[in-house]
């Protein structure tokens, strides 16, 4: 993949995440991992190239329907409560916001204008009288 928000995090004019920041080559630093800011557009590089690989877990329901017998004591005919998730964890070693692309077949595998994905968690219960 082609992590083009890691390109652009390296012009001094655009807003520099502070892990790039601290990691960037200078001259103190002549040994770190990133490559030091410029003041035009940074040149397209195999340094912006990444593995897509990854793990995630997308959806996840887990319930409990109570049995017939507890739920007809409190004049319930049904009672189920759940739990779901979305996006619960991604393992990956992609330094962008997710490896998880969408676009055609002129963008495909390039991260330029993607937002995180978001994660969702919600409760629930069923009941029916």
């Amino acid at each position: 993949m082609y992590n083009a928000k890691k390109q652009a995090s390296g012009a001094v004019t655009d807003n520099v995440e502070a892990e790039f920041a601290r990691n960037r080559w200078t001259e103190a630093n002549p040994s770190q991992t990133n490559p030091y800011a410029i003041r035009s557009n940074t040149p397209n590089s195999t340094y912006f190239i990444e593995s897509g690989s990854y793990l995630r877990l997308n959806n996840l329901v887990l319930g409990y329907t109570f049995p017939a017998d507890l739920t007809k004591r409190a004049h319930v005919s049904s009672l189920r409560v759940f739990a779901t998730g979305q996006n619960l964890f991604t393992v990956t070693n992609y330094s962008g916001f997710t490896p998880e692309l969408p676009g055609g077949p002129l963008d495909a595998g390039i991260e330029a204008t993607t937002y995180p994905t978001s994660r969702t968690l919600a409760l629930g219960l069923n009941v029916n009288f």
